[in-house]
Parts: structure tokens; sequence; C-alpha cells
């Protein structure tokens, strides 16, 4: 499984010792009102959970990768849906790393690897009220899409807003 470097962070594969952190991302109140995470109250299920997306950051036909910055797990990136040359990702910082640029460059870096691995399109949605990951998409050149989605979560609908980057446009920015 493919580890990358950007200047700052290291996108990884999940190691047992990974729990706790992702465990303390994943149930934190701000984080979980845009990152779609099941309730995580039960000590079982969030055993379990974390399971999976370990299992799945080893799997080459996914990619999952921890965010870590100097040895600490500080957040997430992960496809949610994957339909032949079109991924869709998803991600989460901890709060207390946001506003720092770390989501911008591992989100960068993904589409450089993922686009690397033959894909031709990846696609990212947010709730309208998730402002730093719609900024996130812009920075990374991902263009708005017509798609919009109602998404239940918590109780509440959402329109998920969506964005896409595709491979040629990139290849074309770097020319």
């Amino acid at each position: 499984m493919q580890t990358i470097h950007t200047p700052r962070l290291t996108l990884r594969p999940l190691s047992p010792t990974d729990e706790d952190a992702l465990l303390a991302l994943l149930r934190h109140p701000a984080v979980g009102e845009t990152y779609m995470v099941p309730d995580l109250s039960d000590p079982q299920t969030a055993q379990r959970l974390f399971q999976r997306i370990m299992t799945l950051s080893h799997d080459d036909t996914h990619f999952v990768r921890a965010i870590d910055l100097q040895g600490q797990l500080i957040g997430l990136i992960n496809d949610t849906e994957i339909i032949g040359p079109t991924m869709e990702l998803g991600w989460a910082i901890h709060p207390d790393h946001q506003g720092r640029g770390y989501c911008t460059e591992a989100v960068t870096t993904a589409l450089q690897a993922l686009f690397a691995q033959g894909y031709t399109e990846i696609t990212a949605g947010a709730f309208p009220t998730n402002l730093a990951s719609l900024r996130v998409m812009q920075k990374c050149s991902m263009t708005p899409l017509s798609k919009r989605e109602a998404v239940v979560y918590r109780g509440r609908t959402h329109n998920c807003i969506f964005y896409a980057a595709r491979r040629r446009e990139a290849e074309e920015r770097e020319d």
C-alpha cells in the first residue's frame, strides 16, 4: 500500500496504534457535523469501524489514508464511492489542526496520486454549511458540478454540493 509524502504531511495506511486518534477524530462533535459518521458511543461499534477503515487502508482497490503530521494522525482522507474511472473522496481534519492548509495539501496530493493511478475524475461533496471543505475543493482546482443530492444525516436533510477534478484538466494546468 502506497505511502505518499508531501512537504509537511504523510498520507499512509492506518496501523493499530492509530485507533485512539482516529476514533477521537470521528467522535469530535465538530467533525460529526459535516463528516458523516455513525454513532460511535458503543465501544464495539467504534472498534469495528476502526478495523474496517484500517483494513480498507491496506486494500489497493481503495484510497483510504491517515493524514499524518510528524507521526500524529490528524485526519483521514478516503474514497466514498468508486464507479469505473471516477472516485468520490471525503475527508476530515481534527479541529485542532484546521485552518493551516493541511487538508488542501492532502487533497491536492491525493488527486495527483489518483490521476497517476488512472482515475479520470475525482469528485467530492459537502453540505452547504461546510464552508471549509467547499474552500478546499476550490483551492484544489475542483469545479462545481450541477449534481446536488439530498442527504438525511442525524435527523436533518442536507443538500450536498458536489465538485470535481478531471485528469485532463489537471494535466493541462501542469503544462
